[in-house]
């Protein structure tokens, strides 16, 4: 068999170029597991490093709050009650205004949203440490995941993960509903999560796309000697 020239033929060097590359570069068939993006600690910046005492953290969202509580979490990095657990390496509590401080009893909850886009939901999988004041359960997509946090809930931490179960194509949303209980003296309330991370394969490249660039570039070439 006569071999293929490919010269004076651009349109198939570009074509055989691009397969080569994808084949070199992106998944087929069976995907290893990638990071999920946009799993960050509480108290970091879109950088991941810690914020200052007094920050706004942007990741975690204070959707639900008792009445007369203003909007906005905020990060603890210096300024925490005595028995609450420290936070570790590139993580703060977080809370609302003068939270570690005196704050209405009642629900909190801190919402973190991420993107499972181009990956598998039921192979996703998620987990971390965390600690509260007071009580808390962890929902993910509206769905109670079955981590809690029984009182006191900030002496120390507790790891918590997540299965494939409560995963969802698309946007995601973590929920972190924190029970500040009543209390006689000053009640302040927070939340701290640390070492969250997960991990889902890849979308694979169906097969037949594959063949259906084959046939392409075989069909090309074949023009190309038509009227060469």
């Amino acid at each position: 068999m006569k071999p293929t020239n490919f010269r004076g033929r651009p349109l198939l060097h570009i074509m055989v170029f691009i397969f080569v590359l994808a084949a070199i570069f992106l998944p087929r068939g069976e995907s290893s597991a990638a990071l999920i993006n946009g799993l960050y600690n509480t108290g970091v910046g879109a950088d991941g490093q810690k914020l200052e005492d007094g920050e706004l953290d942007k990741h975690y969202i204070l959707t639900e709050r008792p009445a007369g509580v203003l909007p906005g979490t905020f990060a603890f990095s210096d300024a925490t009650p005595g028995l609450w657990t420290p936070a570790l390496g590139q993580s703060a509590w977080v809370g609302p205004k003068n939270g570690n401080k005196n704050v209405a009893e009642g629900i909190y909850t801190y919402s973190l949203t991420f993107n499972l886009g181009g990956l598998i939901p039921s192979t996703a999988k998620i987990s971390g440490q965390w600690a509260t004041d007071n009580a808390s359960q962890l929902f993910l997509n509206g769905d109670d995941t079955g981590n809690f946090i029984r009182v006191p809930g900030f002496l120390s931490l507790s790891d918590f993960a997540i299965d494939s179960n409560y995963f969802i194509a698309g946007l995601n949303t973590l929920e972190f509903r924190v029970n500040n209980l009543p209390s006689a003296d000053e009640n302040p309330s927070g939340l701290l999560v640390l070492n969250l991370a997960g991990t889902a394969h890849a979308v694979p490249i169906p097969g037949a796309v594959w063949l259906l660039g084959c046939g392409l570039i075989g069909l090309v070439g074949v023009k190309t000697k038509s009227s060469g």
